[in-house]
Order: structure tokens, then C-alpha cells, then sequence
């Protein structure tokens, strides 16, 4: 005979002497009974002590609830088992390399949780079942092995890249370096050359009588400004070619810094 604990009274008691409400709720049928008194004592209808449903004395209803045996429940828990761990294996039997990380991530969820179901079943029961999921997961294991021998090529390009990209930015560096040193130079030339026209100008007003040292200075002049115009040559020269340089450098940076990304 299958006992039950009534919430009211905290009896427990056989099944047959429970009442169930219209509300869903069971009690025992004393309970249930007084409980009807009380209320019309207070002159009122009486009420689910559970939910506050209402109902009457002709409510009450037996309970018919037939229990499954002992046996019964461990074959409808292996089924159930059985039945997910199948599941699981044709979900996984759908998966392939180019299956979303999200759906790999839920398959191994919901293999953990067989996997706990396993163990509570016997021998016999946890062999069949494990081995439907083993041969499931190792199947899959076969499909992506290919997707893992390309990340190790990936990873392993990944570092080489890595290398070349940190040797770049350090050449970049030094002829940032030596442009920056050609403009200082530059500027120190173009420096003194406005200096010696300055003291040209300033020649010429004072020493108009010295005609030779004004024509040597003249010629000091002419040389001082074609010098002056091979170094703007060679200074746009160097200018275009770091602007060049710095251009490969860009366009050689931007791919590994995607990769990355």
C-alpha cells in the first residue's frame, strides 16, 4: 500500500484516505473536512489552504494514482536515457568541421549530462549506451581532424608572421631614424645657406668699391645656392623615398594586422 504525507497535518497516511480539491491540491479527508467546518464556522466559503481556490464538500474527490513498480521506473529511466543519448548522437553525427562553435559547445553540454544519466544505470544498460556515444563522438573526432591539422598550419604561420611583421617594424623604425637625421642635416644646410646670402647682401652694401672680393663673393653665391639646390634635390630625392618606403611597410603591415583581428 502507497503512503502519502499530507501538508495540512503532517500525517502520513494511505493513499485512499486523501481528497483532492478542484484546484488540484490533496489533503487528507479529516484535514479536508475541518478545514470546510472552520471556514463556515467563520461564515464563509471555504478555501484551498494552498492556493485559496474555492470549493465545497461535494469537491472532494478520491485520488486514483496508479504507481509505477520499482521495475517500471528504471526501464522508463533507461529509456529516457537511452532515448537522449541517442539524440545526442545524431546531433553529433550532423556535425562537421564547418559546424558553429555554439553547437559544438551545446553538444558537449548535453553529453555531460547523459554521461551523469549513464551512471545510474546498470551494467548491461550503461555499456550499450556508452558505446552508442563513443562510437558517436569518435566518428566526429575523425570528420574534424582535418580542421585541427589546419589550425596547427595557422597557428604555426601565425608565429612566422608574427616575426617577420616585429623585423619590419624595427626597419621601419631605423630609416624613420635616418630620414629624420637628413632632414636635420637639410635644415642645417638651408640654415647656413640663408646666412651667407645674408652676409652677401650685406658685403655688397659695404665693400661696392672692392669689386674682386664682391665678384669672388658672387661666385660663393652661385656655388653656395647650386649646393644649396643638389641638397633640396637630394633631400626630395630621400623624402620620396621614405614616403615610398613607408607605403610598402603599410601595405605589408595591414594583412598581418586583419590576421590578428
Amino acid at each position: 500500500m502507497n503512503h502519502v504525507k499530507c501538508t495540512s497535518c503532517l500525517e502520513v497516511l494511505p493513499l485512499e484516505a486523501f481528497r483532492l480539491l478542484t484546484c488540484g491540491h490533496a489533503f487528507c479527508n479529516t484535514c479536508a473536512l475541518n478545514w470546510i467546518e472552520a471556514c463556515r464556522d467563520q461564515a464563509k466559503r471555504p478555501t484551498c489552504p494552498a492556493c485559496r481556490h474555492t470549493f465545497s464538500k461535494n469537491d472532494l474527490r478520491p485520488v486514483y494514482i496508479t504507481f509505477a513498480t520499482v521495475g517500471e521506473v528504471a526501464q522508463a529511466k533507461e529509456d529516457m536515457t537511452k532515448g537522449k543519448a541517442k539524440d545526442v548522437a545524431e546531433k553529433i553525427g550532423l556535425m562537421d568541421a564547418t559546424s558553429p562553435a555554439k553547437s559544438v559547445e551545446r553538444a558537449a553540454v548535453e553529453l555531460e549530462k547523459v554521461a551523469q544519466s549513464i551512471s545510474s544505470l546498470d551494467g548491461s544498460q550503461q555499456a550499450d549506451t556508452r558505446d552508442l556515444i563513443l562510437g558517436a563522438v569518435l566518428e566526429f573526432k575523425d570528420r574534424i581532424a582535418p580542421l585541427y591539422a589546419e589550425v596547427a598550419v595557422n597557428r604555426d604561420r601565425i608565429k612566422e608572421l608574427k616575426k617577420s611583421n616585429a623585423a619590419l617594424e624595427s626597419n621601419s623604425r631605423k630609416l624613420e631614424a635616418g630620414s629624420a637625421r637628413l632632414n636635420e642635416k637639410l635644415t642645417e644646410a638651408l640654415d647656413t645657406a640663408e646666412e651667407a646670402a645674408v652676409q652677401i647682401v650685406s658685403l655688397r652694401a659695404e665693400n661696392r668699391i672692392l669689386q674682386q672680393q664682391t665678384e669672388k663673393l658672387e661666385t660663393d653665391v652661385a656655388y653656395l645656392n647650386q649646393s644649396l639646390a643638389e641638397k633640396k634635390k637630394e633631400a626630395l630625392e630621400w623624402r620620396s623615398r621614405v614616403t615610398k618606403f613607408k607605403k610598402n611597410v603599410m601595405d605589408l603591415t595591414i594583412p598581418f594586422q586583419r590576421k590578428r583581428l
